[in-house]
């Protein structure tokens, strides 16, 4: 079975460079896209950290500061004050 399946696979030799080339370049993108995602999530975090703030507010459900996007009113900015000292996730 593994010989018929190497002779079919090496029959065509240019259609088999062809093929191991787009799946090799198909990878080294998905490698150079996580490795962006990654740099800008610690660069997000980083950024935060470096903030001083003592409270940081977000839109519920979010599971990290790279996937909100919060406006608060001018009326919900009063209720940042009440939530002073708890703990809300």
């Amino acid at each position: 079975m593994v010989s018929i399946a190497r002779k079919n696979l090496f029959a065509e030799k240019p259609r088999f460079l062809v093929t191991s080339l787009g799946v090799a370049f198909s990878v080294l993108l998905i490698l150079f896209l996580l490795g962006i995602y990654t740099a800008f999530s610690n660069m997000a975090t980083s950024y935060l950290k470096s903030t001083g703030a003592d409270i940081i507010v977000a839109q519920k459900g979010a599971k990290s500061m790279t996937h909100t996007f919060s406006i608060l009113d001018k009326n919900k900015i009063g209720l940042v004050g009440i939530l002073r000292g708890k703990k809300r996730r």
